[in-house]
């Protein structure tokens, strides 16, 4: 009997922490990572250039296959994108950054307007994996981001019309 409850509270207790469930501490970082980025996508990379002195640049058109923040008519474009990394000039870079890999990207548009628009919205975290649980999660952050700002715009503030001028409050 005593075994069959812990296994009861043991389930329940990793159902309500699984990845993606609603207020889940491990959102602060996505959060974070959506509140840097004006774009974030899943795709394809294409086209590919790797410059390396102090630092590595990788220039490369993206394949868009999913929007999760941003203009979702972007979908099933191609964008260009330069990718900034603090990286050992020996180091074999990064290898989700190769040309035909899948990734998720968290972008920002360049300051001031640049070629190619798109950079990185953060220096370590910006490329990611694909990855079906980091995407759902996504689009149920920016789907409450969403709400959130919607319902904070349906308060609208309207002037008040007088239709007794011999109102005491106005005297």
């Amino acid at each position: 009997m005593k075994t069959s409850i812990l296994a009861l509270l043991l389930a329940l207790t990793s159902a309500s922490s699984a990845p993606g469930s609603s207020g889940e501490s491990g959102d602060d970082v996505v959060k974070y990572l959506l509140s840097k980025s004006d774009l974030v996508v899943s795709g394809k990379i294409t086209n590919i250039m790797v410059f390396t002195t102090d630092r590595t640049f990788y220039l490369f058109d993206c394949e868009i296959r999913e929007v999760m923040r941003g203009d979702g008519a972007r979908k099933g474009q191609i964008i260009a994108v330069h990718i900034n990394r603090l990286e050992e000039p020996i180091s074999k870079g990064n290898p989700f950054l190769k040309e035909g890999s899948e990734c998720i990207l968290f972008l920002r548009s360049a300051q001031p307007p640049d070629k190619p628009p798109w950079r990185e919205a953060d220096n370590w975290f910006s490329v990611q994996l694909p990855n079906d649980s980091m995407a759902q999660t996504l689009k149920r952050l920016v789907a409450d981001s969403n709400r959130t700002s919607s319902a904070q715009h349906h308060y609208v503030m309207r002037p008040m019309s007088v239709t007794n001028s011999s109102s005491s409050i106005l005297t």
